[in-house]
C-alpha cells in the first residue's frame, strides 16, 4: 500500500473533525490496568481491573486507559450490559475515552471475549457518547447474534460511524456477529481486520423470505458502515455480501439512513461471500454509492455460490464505486447450474470474478477468473482501466466475455483476456478502447461477440472458430492482424455474423490483414467502411474491398486492382506482420481514391476518429476508420 496516497496530516484533520463535536475536561486524568490487575489503577505501580476502572465512576471524557502488556480473558458475568445483545464488555459512559496497549505493538496486548457458545461484544459506543480512541490493541473473540461483536457503535450513529470511535493500529480478529458487520461503525487507521465472520445467510434453510434481495443481513464479514484508511482486511467471510467490507442501507427500507462504507489506500485480500467477495453494497438492488474503494488493492477475493436467489457474484467487489484500485487475482464460483436475469441479461451465478455492477475508474483489473461471464467485469461502468489476462473458463456453455460482459467500457485496455464467446468482451458497449491479444477459445469473436464498438482498435486477437468481432454495431473501429484458428471460406476473420443470426453493422470501420479466412467481412451492412475482401455482404454503401462481392451496392469501390493507399501499409503486406504495425499506418494518404468519398451521415460533422482527426476534415467524410491526416504519428502502447 502507498501510504503516501493518504498523507498523516489528511488523517488527523478527519481526526480533529471526528472528535470536535464532543467537549473534552480541562484536565484528563490517565487511568492503568493489567491483567488480574488489583489496584484502583492511578498508577502504573497500582494497576486495577480493566471493567472495575472503566465502571468506577470516576473516568470522565477525555482519560486514557493504559493497557500492560498480556491477555485480558473477558468474563461475560461481569458485563454490566448483559441487554445489548450477548452482553458487552467496555462500554464507555462518557465521551472521548482512549484506551492505549502500552508496548505500541498490538499483538502484545489481547482483549479476548467468551467462547462462541457464550460470547460477548467486546467494545460498544452508546448513542451521544462517542470520539472514543482505540489504539495499538488486538480484540479477539466477540460473538453476538446481532451486529458488531467486536467494535460495535449505537444506531444512533448511522451516517456518521467516524464520530463513534477510532481504532488506530489495531487488530481485530476471530469475531462473529448474525447480521450485519462482525465489527459495525468507526474511523479504522492502519488496522488489520482478519478472520472474522457474518453467519447469516439467505441460502440458509429454512429461511424463506421473500424480499430477501431488499435487505443487508449477511453482509460486512470484516467491517460494516465505516471509513477505513491504510488497513488490511484479509479471509473475512459473510454469509451474504461484502466478505470483507460492506456498506448498505439498513433493513433494506427508505426511511432509514444510508450506511456508506469507504476504504482509503486499503488492502483487501482472500475474503468471501456470495455477492461482492471483498466488497459490496446490500440491499442487491440498491447502488453502487454504499460501498467506495478508492487506491485499493483487492486481491484473491471469492464470490462463491451459495445462495439459491442467486450469488457467485463479483470475486472482488459487488455494486461499488472503484477508483484508482488494483482488482486482481479475485474469483467468481458457480458449482451448479443456475441461471439470473438481470440488467437485460441472462448470465449464470459465478459472474464478475473482479467486479459486478460497479463503477470502475482508473483501476487494474487483472488475472480473475468466473466460471460464467465476465471474468474481469461484469455489469459495470470502466472508465480508463486495463482489463488484463481474466479468464472465463466454467463448463456450462454461458461462459462470455473474458474481460468483460454486458460493460460499458470508455479509454480502456482489454489484453490477453479469454472466454468460450468474446475474448475481451461479450455483449455491451465499448468506446475509445483497445483490444489485443484476447482469446475466444472455444467459439466466435476473438476480441468481441454481440457488443456494439466505436472508434476502438481490435488487433493480435484469436478466435478457434471465426471473426474477431462477432456481431454488434461498429463505428469508427479498426480491425487489423487478427486470425481465426479454423480456416472456414463461409466466415470472416474481422467482423462478421454467424449463418442464421442477425448481420453486424459497420460504419466508418478498417478491416484489413486479417489472416486464416477467405474474407475480412462477411454478413455485415457496410457504410463507409474500407475492407480488404469480403463475402455475402447483403449490403455495402460508399466502401471500398479489393476482393469480393455484395448484392446491393452504392457508391462503392472495389476490385482486385485498387488501392486505398494506406499511409504505412501496402496491399502487398502480409498479415503477419501487419500485427506490429501502429494504427496510424491505416490512415490513408491524401491521394487515396477512399479520400472524401463517404457518405456523409447525420452528426459527423462534430465526431472524430480514433486519433482524434475531425471526421469531416476536408470536403467530405473519408471512407475507413481514419481520416486523411497528413501523416499524423500516433503511439500505442499495448501491454
Amino acid at each position: 500500500m502507498n501510504s503516501n496516497r493518504h498523507p498523516l496530516s489528511t488523517r488527523l484533520a478527519s481526526l480533529a473533525v471526528t472528535t470536535a463535536s464532543f467537549t473534552l475536561t480541562a484536565t484528563a486524568s490517565d487511568w492503568y490496568v493489567a491483567p488480574g490487575g488489583t489496584g484502583n489503577g492511578t498508577s502504573p505501580s497500582d494497576r486495577g481491573d480493566v471493567m472495575n476502572v472503566l465502571y468506577n465512576g470516576q473516568v470522565a471524557s477525555g482519560d486514557t486507559i493504559h493497557l500492560a502488556v498480556g491477555t485480558y480473558n473477558l468474563d461475560k458475568s461481569k458485563s454490566p450490559y448483559p441487554s445489548y445483545g450477548s452482553g458487552v464488555y467496555l462500554v464507555p459512559q462518557v465521551s472521548g475515552v482512549t484506551f492505549v496497549g502500552e508496548s505500541g505493538n498490538p499483538e502484545d496486548v489481547r482483549l479476548v471475549g467468551s467462547p462462541a457458545t457464550d460470547g460477548m461484544r467486546i467494545f460498544y459506543c452508546l448513542p451521544s457518547v462517542g470520539g472514543h480512541v482505540i489504539r495499538d490493541l488486538t480484540v479477539s473473540g466477540g460473538y453476538t447474534d446481532y451486529q458488531g461483536a467486536g467494535f460495535c457503535m449505537d444506531g444512533g450513529f448511522i451516517g456518521n460511524p467516524e464520530a463513534a470511535f477510532t481504532a488506530s493500529n489495531c487488530v481485530v480478529e476471530n469475531c462473529s456477529a448474525l447480521y450485519t458487520g462482525a465489527n459495525f461503525g468507526g474511523l479504522w487507521l492502519d488496522c488489520v481486520i482478519r478472520n472474522n465472520e457474518v453467519r447469516h445467510n439467505m441460502g440458509t434453510p429454512g429461511y424463506d423470505d421473500p424480499e430477501w434481495y431488499l435487505k443487508v443481513e449477511g453482509s460486512g464479514g470484516g467491517v460494516f458502515h465505516a471509513v477505513l484508511h491504510d488497513c488490511v482486511v484479509t479471509n473475512n467471510y459473510a454469509g451474504f455480501c461484502g466478505g470483507g467490507i460492506a456498506g448498505g442501507r439498513q433493513n433494506g427500507t427508505l426511511d432509514l439512513p444510508v450506511c456508506v462504507t469507504k476504504a482509503y489506500n486499503c488492502l483487501i485480500g482472500w475474503n468471501r461471500s456470495t455477492y461482492g467477495g471483498g466488497a459490496g453494497a446490500a440491499p442487491i438492488y440498491g447502488t453502487r454509492d454504499y460501498c467506495q474503494l478508492f487506491d485499493c488493492t483487492l486481491v484473491g477475493n471469492t464470490a462463491a455460490y451459495t445462495d439459491p436467489e442467486g450469488g457467485g457474484l463479483g470475486g472482488g467487489a459487488y455494486q461499488c464505486v472503484v477508483s484508482n484500485c488494483d482488482v486482481r487475482g479475485n474469483a467468481s464460483t458457480r458449482p451448479t447450474a443456475f441461471v439470473f436475469e438481470n440488467y437485460g441479461h441472462d448470465y449464470s451465478v459465478g459472474a464478475g470474478g473482479g467486479v459486478m455492477d460497479c463503477e470502475v475508474v482508473d483501476s487494474v483489473i487483472e488475472g480473475n477468473t468466473s466460471y460464467n461471464g465476465g471474468a474481469g467485469a461484469a455489469c459495470s461502468s470502466l472508465t480508463g482501466c486495463e482489463i488484463l489476462n481474466n479468464a472465463a473458463s466454467g463448463e456450462d456453455y454461458r461462459v462470455f466475455g473474458g474481460g468483460a460482459f454486458g460493460s460499458l467500457a470508455t479509454n480502456c485496455v482489454f489484453a490477453g483476456n479469454s472466454a468460450k464467446y468474446g475474448g475481451a468482451a461479450f455483449s455491451g458497449y465499448l468506446e475509445n478502447c483497445v483490444m489485443t491479444n484476447n482469446y475466444a477459445y472455444a467459439a466466435e469473436g476473438g476480441a468481441t461477440y454481440n457488443a456494439n464498438t466505436r472508434n476502438c482498435i481490435a488487433v493480435g486477437n484469436r478466435a478457434a472458430m471465426y471473426y474477431a468481432i462477432c456481431k454488434g454495431s461498429h463505428y469508427g473501429t479498426l480491425v487489423y492482424g487478427n486470425r481465426n484458428e479454423l480456416i472456414n471460406p463461409l466466415a470472416a476473420s474481422g467482423i462478421g455474423a454467424d449463418a442464421g443470426e442477425a448481420e453486424a453493422v459497420a460504419v466508418n470501420c478498417t478491416v484489413w490483414g486479417n489472416d486464416n479466412s477467405s474474407a475480412q467481412v462477411s454478413r455485415t451492412y457496410m457504410t463507409n467502411c474500407i475492407a480488404g475482401s469480403v463475402e455475402y455482404i447483403p449490403s455495402a454503401v460508399n466502401s471500398f474491398w479489393r476482393i469480393g462481392t455484395v448484392e446491393n451496392q452504392t457508391g462503392c469501390i472495389s476490385g482486385e486492382d485498387k488501392d486505398p493507399k494506406f499511409e504505412g501499409v501496402t496491399v502487398t503486406d502480409h498479415p503477419t506482420v501487419i500485427v506490429g504495425f501502429s494504427p496510424s499506418a491505416f490512415a490513408i494518404k491524401p491521394g487515396s481514391p477512399c479520400r472524401d468519398s463517404g457518405l456523409l451521415l447525420d452528426g459527423q460533422q462534430n465526431e472524430t476518429d480514433i486519433l482524434g482527426n475531425k471526421r469531416v476534415k476536408y470536403s467530405g467524410v473519408d471512407m475507413g476508420a481514419l481520416e486523411c491526416a497528413g501523416g499524423l504519428a500516433f503511439t500505442m502502447v499495448i501491454r
